[in-house]
């Protein structure tokens, strides 16, 4: 009994002393990824904290397996991992028959596996909740450091997407769209069930955030994105509380929450009104004609996502084989890609041109920046889903399809057991809002959220801690 009691010390010791040390060592690589931008601008190469959030991801990683065995408990996530390893077996395969170098094979896994490390982590360790707790106040007082930041940039460098995109980034403008979408899916779920006058203006400040940083979408995405937080959030109360009665004596305020939609409309409005005024390619010519500024803002967003190399808004006075500015517009590049493909054998189609054909990794050659136009005449912003369709073929894409489904499932089962209250419900659609969030990233509109470790291992280990909440009632369910 006595060497029974000891040993269940021991594990009791080992386990809040592996959780202390997780706790830090999460802390650190989160505190990292939302600081890229700020250490960039210190001086420091833009790869050295990249390298260290990995290493960091995958000690973590390894402390979690070692803390299951020791505690003798199955490990947790197998089922996220079986549809990457469907896309790592089509690259791979794909790799060995074009004859890819070990180090393009080493460039795939990376890309595949690396934001993923930490979620697996997360999960395996079990944090305790007060320790989630604490980290997630880190991630708020950063998210909320964005705004003063977008502001000094606004007054001392003005609109512009290449610089001092918070303190995330120096050049990876994507993420001034994806840093207030990630903002937004908690925050307008809190306003819908709350209230009050501080959510309505952090959510006009976030929005503007994509404004200054000249990211046009937010005019347009902005509004959608109102809409299906609204409905997602609705249907939890309304799960909550399937009776829905008109005024106060139902649990679903229909005045309250028509007043907070009416005031998310207005931002929309303003925010689009602020980026035809600060955005100097949404500029209206009739600033005096709202219906000519608006007709004109589709027109310039239809053209700028279908325009060829041939465009009027690639003009230049260099060839295309010379100014990497010319670009496809995103919708006219998956037009591209996929007629390419198909116009390739079986064989291609199904597992594509293999590990790190597209990679522009410089440790590949200095030539690689803009290979994608070098191998296959296709230059553009593209989404993670293109690149994985070039290396892994129909198979690697189906495998991350697969892969987003398997994490939307898992976010709806806790979603299910987290609506049990009014502060639930804003919870659970928040999640559901960032995971929407991360795939429109990774499918449509670009692979910085996947690949640049800033918003990635924020993304997993949220989810990872949301899922912890309710690991034991997941699996049982399960079984």
């Amino acid at each position: 009994m006595i060497g029974q009691d000891r040993r269940i010390n021991t594990l009791h010791a080992v386990r809040f002393t592996a959780a202390s040390v997780a706790t830090y060592v999460v802390a650190m690589i989160l505190f990292l990824s939302l600081t890229q931008g700020a250490i960039q601008a210190a001086g420091m190469r833009e790869a050295i904290p990249k390298v260290v959030i990995e290493l960091s991801s995958l000690a973590l990683f390894c402390m979690a397996l070692w803390v299951r065995r020791q505690r003798k408990l199955p490990f947790i996530g197998a089922i996220y991992l079986a549809p990457l390893v469907v896309c790592l077996f089509s690259g791979v395969l794909s790799g060995a028959l074009q004859g890819a170098k070990l180090l393009e094979f080493v460039l795939f896994v990376r890309t595949v596996l690396s934001p993923v490390v930490i979620f697996l982590a997360v999960l395996n360790l079990e944090l305790p909740r007060q320790a989630r707790r604490m980290i997630i106040l880190m991630l708020v007082f950063i998210f909320l450091v964005q705004l003063p930041v977008a502001l000094w940039k606004l007054a001392f460098i003005g609109v512009d997407e290449k610089h001092w995109i918070g303190t995330l980034s120096q050049n990876a403008g994507q993420l001034g769209l994806l840093v207030p979408l990630f903002a937004l899916s908690f925050l307008v779920p809190i306003y819908l069930r709350r209230g009050g006058f501080l959510y309505p203006v952090l959510i006009f400040f976030f929005s503007a955030f994509g404004v200054i940083n000249e990211k046009r979408a937010i005019v347009f995405i902005l509004p959608l994105f109102f809409v299906i937080a609204g409905a997602i959030y609705v249907g939890f109360k309304l799960r909550l509380n399937n009776q829905a009665i008109l005024g106060k004596a139902g649990w679903v305020d229909i005045k309250g929450l028509t007043g907070r939609f009416t005031a998310l409309a207005g931002i929309s409005v303003g925010i689009a009104i602020a980026a035809t005024y600060m955005i100097p390619s949404l500029r209206c010519d009739n600033e005096h004609n709202p219906q000519s500024c608006i007709m004109q803002s589709l027109t310039y967003a239809r053209d700028y996502l279908t325009r060829g190399y041939s465009s009027p808004l690639n003009a230049s006075r260099t060839s295309v084989d010379e100014n990497t500015n010319i670009q496809l517009g995103r919708i006219r590049l998956i037009q591209a890609t996929v007629e390419h493909k198909l116009d390739q054998g079986p064989l291609i189609v199904l597992f594509g041109y293999g590990a790190g054909a597209i990679n522009t990794s410089p440790l590949l050659g200095e030539d690689r920046r803009d290979i994608l136009y070098t191998k296959f005449g296709l230059r553009g912003t593209y989404p993670g889903a293109i690149a994985i369709l070039f290396e892994a073929g129909l198979i690697g894409l189906v495998g991350m399809v697969l892969f987003f489904v398997v994490v939307m499932r898992g976010a709806v089962r806790g979603v299910r057991l987290t609506v049990t209250c009014e502060k639930g419900a804003a919870y659970g659609a928040g999640v559901i809002l960032m995971v929407l969030v991360m795939g429109f990233d990774f499918f449509i509109y670009s692979i910085v959220g996947w690949t640049s470790q800033t918003l990635a291992p924020v993304f997993f280990a949220v989810l990872g801690f949301f899922l912890n909440d309710h690991a034991e009632d997941i699996r049982s369910s399960n079984a």
